[in-house]
């Protein structure tokens, strides 16, 4: 949520995080598009194969269970983060 001088309050909000399937060994993760900048971590071993700053992300997940987060954002500031939680199987 940010304030602008007029005392006009706006939100930055986005829909769930949806994940696909793009082959044996990565995925995709995404937001529904507001037209914002998208920062997204992942578990500490996981790379980001492309995607960080768009509404969609691919990565080649490591061995590390943890949280998919994606925090929207614009020249208002940070809207409310979002988190997927992800666990590895054998």
């Amino acid at each position: 949520m940010s304030i602008n001088p007029n005392s006009n309050t706006y939100f930055v909000w986005f829909d769930n995080i949806s994940v696909t399937t793009t082959g044996s060994s990565s995925y995709d993760y995404s937001v529904t598009d507001e037209g914002h900048t998208y920062t997204w971590q992942v578990p500490a071993d996981w790379t980001i194969d492309s995607g960080q700053g768009s509404n969609s992300i691919t990565v080649t997940p490591g061995s590390m269970d943890g949280d998919v987060i994606v925090t929207p954002s614009n020249a208002c500031g940070n809207g409310p983060s979002q988190s997927l939680s992800v666990n590895i199987c054998p």
